[in-house]
């Protein structure tokens, strides 16, 4: 499954679904904010070619759930959190597409939608080279 989040020509969205919310209790796990926006984000980015959504166990930002992190091959990746999944899954899904349009990943803060603007927790550079066209 590890090797699907390097699928060339696609951004994933990749999303922590043990996140919590402020008090919300631990259990049943699939009632976890994560749970739900991942569930949230599945369908509404189903049947996109170009944004895939992935689960994850754990993003290691406990204290601000939720949490997402963008990645494709080639690319910088980020990590976002603190989202709210009540208001924020257009947001997540048009961060995502510039995400896409961007031949490196490059998303600058002045074209992030304005509610995700604040929530990013780091960037990380690419793995592999940027993809060139000959």
């Amino acid at each position: 499954m590890a090797d699907d989040l390097f699928t060339p020509d696609m951004t994933t969205i990749i999303v922590c679904t043990t996140c919590r919310r402020g008090e919300e209790p631990a259990e049943p796990k699939d009632q976890r904010s994560g749970a739900k926006l991942f569930a949230d984000l599945e369908s509404v980015a189903k049947g996109r070619a170009n944004i895939r959504v992935q689960p994850v166990e754990c993003l290691l930002n406990c204290n601000h759930g939720c949490n997402i992190a963008l990645r494709a091959d080639g690319k910088w990746s980020y990590h976002f959190g603190d989202l709210d999944p009540a208001e924020q899954v257009a947001n997540i899904l048009a961060l995502a597409d510039i995400h896409h349009a961007a031949p490196d990943g490059e998303v600058p803060w002045g074209k992030r939608p304005e509610l995700i603007k604040r929530k990013a927790v780091s960037r990380i550079p690419p793995l592999t080279p940027a993809r060139t066209t000959a």
